[in-house]
């Protein structure tokens, strides 16, 4: 049954029995969206009855999922009994890998950080990375006191290209190794959790698609600025990463033909004109890389209106 719900961003429901799992699910994604929120709104926005509703929320309470927060005063009547997730029914680990740092937050339900940690990375072979990763993920099971069997699952963020869980293209690490390395199956075998491993960008898109703009946009294009540039497309509600996982990948179309060498192998790539790296480029000078400028100097070299910085923003806007 398709409602205005749908144009609305929840996901909508039925009242057949064979798609109990369906409804299931609409029931605690639009708990998750609008909570603290009655069954009569929930009815509303999905599309079953409230006696269903009930009947499903009532399942989603007694596996520790959802919780009755409160009354809805000031209204005609019986006060009507709000519904909210319940932080404890569940936890999930987040990590990252970006270029010589890798962090981790572990979350409740609700999405509040219950234990983090940060280090720089010294290693640069894949092997020793999910190492350090894996050496992570146990740290924050630790400090939080939260029973691993808890744990429903661990993301993991990468800034390359992903195909299922195994690296193709790395365009931070800057090594070989990295090319088809089963990340994900490493951590699971490291953490004894289920693990899926994405791109950066993408990441990003999910996160406003689950707590951003998403919440009101169904479509919608993310742009991904740091070493690089990339993007990720939320398409009707779900992200799309296209045939090879690279759907969102801007940063290496051509821009500028025969332009500046990029280490993909092409010239004039878009990356090579608007990113962090290539602003970098500009002010580093001979005893530094890009990547050792840091964010801070970078920022205050434009609020001074460096002239090296004030070029390097005209010559894209003249290709």
């Amino acid at each position: 049954m398709a409602t205005s719900a749908d144009r609305d961003g929840a996901m909508p429901g039925t009242n057949l029995a064979q798609t109990r799992t369906l409804n299931r699910r609409a029931v605690f994604d639009a708990v998750r969206r609008g909570g603290p929120i009655t069954r009569t709104e929930l009815a509303k926005t999905i599309g079953l009855t409230v006696q269903a509703i009930s009947n499903i929320a009532s399942e989603l309470e007694v596996a520790g999922l959802i919780r009755q927060q409160g009354k809805r005063l000031g209204q005609r009547g019986q006060p009507a009994v709000e519904l909210s997730l319940d932080p404890a029914g569940g936890y999930t680990i987040g990590l990252s890998l970006a270029y010589r740092r890798v962090s981790g937050v572990l979350v409740d339900l609700t999405g509040t950080v219950v234990a983090s940690e940060a280090q720089d990375l010294i290693e640069r072979e894949p092997a020793l990375i999910a190492q350090t990763l894996g050496t992570l993920v146990n740290r924050l099971v630790e400090t939080s006191g939260i029973q691993r069997q808890k744990i429903w699952g661990i993301g993991c963020s990468v800034p390359g290209t992903v195909e299922n869980g195994t690296f193709w293209y790395d365009k931070v690490q800057e090594a070989d190794e990295w090319t088809k390395f089963p990340l994900a199956a490493k951590l699971e075998e490291l953490t004894g959790v289920r693990t899926f491993v994405e791109n950066d960008a993408t990441v990003a898109a999910i996160g406003e698609r689950l707590y951003g703009i998403g919440r009101v946009a169904r479509s919608f294009f993310y742009l991904h600025f740091n070493l690089g540039v990339g993007g990720g497309l939320v398409m009707d509600g779900h992200h799309y990463r296209g045939a090879f996982g690279g759907a969102g990948e801007i940063g290496h179309m051509i821009v500028k033909p025969g332009g500046r060498l990029c280490p993909c192998g092409s010239r004039g790539c878009l990356e090579q004109y608007v990113s962090f790296y290539s602003a970098a480029e500009t002010i580093c000078g001979p005893t530094r890389t890009p990547d050792e400028v840091p964010a801070e100097e970078l920022a205050a070299c434009f609020r001074a209106g460096d002239a090296r910085l004030l070029a390097w923003q005209q010559e894209p806007a003249n290709i």
